[in-house]
C-alpha cells in the first residue's frame, strides 16, 4: 500500500519519522525508516522536516512495517529557483547551497557561515587558473 502524509516527528538517531495521514482520520504511523542512499560502507544521511508532505509504502503485513520512500514538492513547499535539468542543487535553510551544473562542469558552493576543509594527509588544490580575488 502507498500512503501520502505529514512527518509529525522524527528520531534522527535511527533515521525514523512517524507519519500523519490526514486522509485517514489523522492516523499516526509507527515509526518508519527513511529510505536513503547507502547504509554500509558509504553512509549517506538525511532527515525530512516535521510537516513535510512524504511518500511512504507499507508491506502487505499491514500498517506495521513500512518506509518512507521521500518528500515531494507541493503547492506549500516549491521547487527552488532553479529549474533547470542540467543542474542537481541543495539548497539549505540558512541560505547556504550547492550546485552542480553537468552541461558545464561547474560545481558552486555558497556559504552563509564558516567554511572547513580537513584532511588526514596532504591537500591540493589543482586548477587551470585561481583567481582570489574575482
Amino acid at each position: 500500500m502507498i500512503c501520502v502524509g505529514k512527518v509529525c516527528s522524527i528520531d534522527p538517531a535511527h533515521c525514523t519519522v512517524r507519519v500523519i495521514f490526514e486522509d485517514r482520520s489523522n492516523l499516526v504511523s509507527y515509526d518508519l525508516p527513511v529510505l536513503v542512499q547507502q547504509t554500509k560502507i558509504n553512509k549517506d544521511f538525511y532527515m525530512p522536516d516535521v510537516g513535510e508532505h512524504v511518500v511512504c509504502v507499507f508491506l502487505d503485513n499491514g500498517s506495521e512495517q513500512g518506509f518512507v520512500l521521500g518528500a515531494f514538492y507541493s503547492k506549500e513547499d516549491r521547487v527552488s529557483s532553479v529549474v533547470n535539468s542540467e543542474k542537481r542543487r541543495i539548497d539549505f535553510g540558512d541560505g547556504s547551497w550547492l550546485e552542480f551544473d553537468r552541461s558545464t562542469g561547474a560545481y558552486i558552493v555558497h556559504i552563509t557561515g564558516d567554511f572547513v576543509i580537513e584532511s588526514e594527509k596532504h591537500g591540493v588544490i589543482k586548477a587551470s587558473r585561481l583567481d582570489l580575488n574575482p
